[in-house]
């Protein structure tokens, strides 16, 4: 049986060509982008292409939860250590046979999908939490150029992407890319202001809701929008809900339980 014909192969020429300077650029040897959507679809690029014969033919993504929401409920990255998202097995065989080391792994929440950026090297990177703040941010700018250079692929097999802002307006990109203050930051207070301010709510309204003073509650909305670099309140709630954070019925939004990711529904091209 032979290896499905994927986007990342498919395209293998372009990918690399836009992946040459990774390493100098961010100091990073492999790029992987997920898009799940709401409906659980993913779509994956990535330089990474030894692995997959072991991956898909030899069931190896039966042995992946690497970006099961789970992982990101108390963080937006969450660092390779231990084995984390992966088997033991499968994380010998890459290391062994591949010499591919994950690193990190990094979530962007928006209503329309999740973008996922994982990130791996060649060889081991031993203090990999000092390795991630020395790079994410170059990596994080790496991303954006490398989805704006091959807009079109992500476009041709996601037709919902067409019209996102997202993947027309690179500045954007590169805002959701570098916002590393989400809502998981927030004190369980801080979200009911947060919640209650998206339903309509004033201040002197909100106190008497939870029983607490007005300067407590405008403290709690100061801590939000430091936390969000919010201008004021009515822009904290957009980019709680335009990153994903609240719902259309002003409901925070929190990640399912830990589960392994069916790759089966991968975009697969034929």
């Amino acid at each position: 049986m032979e290896l499905p014909y994927i986007a990342t192969i498919k395209y293998k020429r372009e990918i690399d060509e836009s992946c040459q300077q990774i390493k100098k650029l961010c100091g990073i040897d492999y790029l992987i982008i997920y898009i799940r959507f709401k409906n659980n679809q993913i779509f994956v690029l990535s330089n990474v292409y030894s692995h997959l014969n072991d991956y898909y033919q030899n069931g190896m993504f039966k042995h992946d939860s690497s970006i099961s929401t789970g992982y990101f409920e108390n963080s937006d990255f969450y660092l390779c250590e231990n084995d984390k998202g992966i088997s033991e097995t499968y994380s010998n065989l890459l290391r062994n046979k591949h010499e591919i080391h994950r690193v990190f792994y990094k979530i962007c929440r928006t209503t329309e999908f999740d973008i996922i950026l994982g990130a791996a090297n060649s060889s081991p990177v031993l203090d990999k939490l000092r390795f991630y703040k020395k790079t994410h941010k170059d990596f994080n700018d790496f991303a954006v150029k490398f989805i704006e250079e091959n807009s079109y692929i992500f476009k041709e097999h996601n037709y919902e992407l067409k019209n996102s802002e997202y993947f027309n307006d690179y500045s954007i990109l590169k805002k959701l890319f570098n916002h590393t203050e989400h809502v998981q930051s927030l004190t369980p207070r801080e979200k009911e202001c947060l919640l209650y301010t998206a339903k309509g709510f004033t201040t002197d309204e909100i106190s008497r809701l939870l029983s607490i003073s007005k300067y407590t509650v405008e403290e709690y909305k100061k801590s939000i929008l430091k936390k969000f670099n919010a201008v004021n309140m009515t822009n904290a709630v957009y980019i709680a809900m335009t990153q994903g954070y609240l719902d259309a019925a002003n409901r925070i939004i929190l990640p399912n339980a830990n589960s392994f990711v069916d790759f089966r529904n991968l975009n697969i091209l034929t």
